[in-house]
């Protein structure tokens, strides 16, 4: 399956001064939808917790921006948008993202679309559908998870996980638009729209996935 090509690195903000700062607020101004993704340092000790997140993501149909914890000015601003009940952030699996903002930030992550949960209750799979598995469907290309286990909290970031954050976001926002926006929302509640290719990629992994399709 192709390599889902998702954003270049020109199209990438990364807010670490105000000059970045200013630009990624344009980039965002007045988005009713938002990709919403967040990077920690992986845990590897039993019972050990997360100290993230070390990076948040947020994405437009056209530009990413990534704000590490590492510059106040642009974590303020990144909580202004988790708490935000006029912006909806969608993205996968954000049950654990709002823990990590409550324990480390003290806020409440609201106005949120998890996409694993819509997506299985659109289809009627048995199991929510990741990030990796919903750009197969829906686009028929493979998302790259090569740099999840990455340590975030090491900065600056390479390219390679720069691209793999803000596709992570980018994702989220582009699933959204193809299968939630209006239009799409018409489609019948069976498999109509799903690509055949991403349907028969994801046939090939129903037994570790545990979906019935």
């Amino acid at each position: 399956m192709p390599l889902f090509d998702g954003m270049s690195i020109e199209q990438i903000i990364i807010v670490e001064d105000a000059h970045s700062l200013t630009r990624a607020k344009n980039a965002l101004a007045g988005q009713p939808v938002l990709g919403f993704d967040t990077e920690s340092k992986p845990t590897f000790k039993p019972g050990e917790k997360s100290k993230g997140p070390h990076l948040i993501q947020f994405s437009t149909e056209d530009q990413a921006v990534l704000i590490p914890i590492g510059y106040q000015d642009g974590v303020d601003y990144a909580l202004s948008i988790i708490e935000d009940a006029g912006v909806m952030k969608v993205g996968f699996g954000l049950s654990g993202d709002g823990k990590l903002f409550r324990n480390k930030f003290g806020v409440s992550l609201r106005n949120t679309m998890d996409l694993c949960q819509k997506l299985k209750n659109k289809y009627h799979f048995e199991q929510p559908v990741g990030a990796k598995a919903a750009v197969a469907l829906v686009f028929g290309r493979r998302l790259s998870k090569s740099a999840q286990r990455s340590n975030w909290a090491v900065w600056p970031l390479d390219e390679h996980q720069i691209k793999y954050a803000a596709n992570d976001a980018y994702s989220a926002v582009a699933v959204h638009q193809q299968v939630f926006a209006v239009v799409c929302d018409k489609l019948t509640s069976d498999k109509a729209g799903l690509r055949e290719d991403g349907l028969a990629w994801l046939r090939r992994l129903r037994r570790s996935l545990s979906m019935k399709l």
